[in-house]
């Protein structure tokens, strides 16, 4: 470090000194923090200058009122059908399935072995099997009536290994939701 030194004055005592040269960078920088701090301040509005705290907000807000949006749309997420799931939430009978899923995405997604993602995914995924039909006798009737729509629709879903979930979610819900009467004109 050109700019340091020891000094030792004393035995007792070893302080680091700035020379010259640095001491003149450290000036330079804290000038031009100042400067910085001094032009974030010139955007207030003349008649809020000198004011903080409170009686800046109310002068800020005085001047420009805020403004109600006209209407908001949320944008639905896509979800990503390479994410891992979390194989404990899924039904008994997808288990299996979830855990090679997550295991050959976590394989994919080494770049070195695997310069094409999509094309190791639809590769491994290929000679996955289909998930067994779920026993749904032995479950509370609650839980029945889930695992009785998921067997209704996992075949249909098994058609795209790597959407499954996704798929058997969008169609487990759709059956759970009360049929759209029609509209009276």
């Amino acid at each position: 470090m050109a700019g340091l030194a020891w000094s030792n004055k004393d035995s007792k005592s070893r302080v680091l000194t700035m020379q010259r040269p640095q001491f003149a960078w450290l000036a330079t920088a804290l000038c031009l923090y100042a400067a910085a701090g001094h032009a974030q301040m010139s955007i207030l509005p003349p008649q809020c200058a000198g004011k903080t705290g409170d009686a800046l907000d109310k002068c800020a807000r005085e001047i420009m009122p805020p403004q109600r949006s006209q209407r908001v749309e949320p944008i639905e997420q896509k979800i990503d059908p390479k994410q891992l799931i979390n194989c404990e939430t899924v039904h008994a009978a997808d288990q299996s399935f979830c855990i090679l899923r997550n295991q050959i995405i976590l394989e994919c997604r080494k770049r070195q072995k695997h310069p094409d993602l999509e094309k190791c995914l639809a590769n491994a995924l290929a000679g996955a099997t289909v998930p067994p039909v779920a026993n749904c006798t032995p479950l509370a009737p609650v839980k029945k009536n889930e695992c009785f729509r998921r067997n209704k629709v996992y075949k249909d879903c098994f058609t795209g290994p790597l959407r499954y979930f996704i798929c058997l979610g969008e169609k487990m819900s759709a059956l759970n939701a009360p049929a759209a009467s029609p509209k009276k004109p």
